[in-house]
């Protein structure tokens, strides 16, 4: 069979395997595949520091050190990222004419980096509580801004009176369950 194979003509290839050999090596999903991979494993790192050096009595909340200040560095970054890239989006869908969808991605764009600096800012102001209370403030206040930044999102997305199920092309093709079911589903 090895022999048969080689002796095989390249235009009688199997297809997949044609498709394989011409695919380039790098496409466009390749540099930010590797930069997530990258963010995800310096991000265990430095959670794994942080942890080895929990027993630190100065530390008034898990991002107190420099491992933490690192981490809330990369939320930043994050955020910032998250920025632009939406704020890219929201330029052309404002140049396409699509209102709709603008209001939609500007509420997403809200909601989201709120979520993405709650964390940092909250433990910016953290030092004007009282030394016992940062931790509590830090971390009930993280939880509340992003569990509600969470909610409004999924209201987004998922609420049948939303500006998504408006402009989604998925929500009006009935391929949904529930209540964005459009043509086919069915209303909870």
């Amino acid at each position: 069979p090895l022999l048969f194979m080689s002796k095989r003509a390249t235009g009688k290839a199997p297809s997949f395997l044609r498709e394989m050999l011409n695919r380039p090596t790098l496409d466009d999903e390749t540099p930010l595949l590797f930069i997530v991979i990258v963010l995800v494993f310096v991000s265990t790192i430095l959670q794994i520091i942080n942890k080895v050096q929990d027993d630190d009595f100065l530390k008034f909340h898990d991002y107190d050190g420099l491992s933490g200040k690192f981490l809330i560095f990369q939320r930043i970054v994050l955020g910032i990222s998250f920025f632009v890239g939406i704020r890219g989006t929201i330029r052309s869908e404002e140049v396409r004419g699509q209102l709709q969808l603008e209001t939609f991605l500007k509420r997403l764009m809200g909601f989201g980096l709120a979520w993405f600096f709650a964390f940092p800012v909250l433990v910016a102001i953290a030092p004007v509580w009282a030394h016992y209370l940062r931790h509590r403030f830090v971390t009930g206040g993280v939880m509340v801004i992003q569990s509600i930044c969470l909610t409004l999102m999924a209201s987004q997305l998922f609420s049948g009176k939303s500006v998504y199920s408006k402009v989604s092309e998925v929500a009006a093709s009935g391929m949904l369950p529930g209540f964005l079911g459009g043509k086919g589903g069915k209303s909870y």
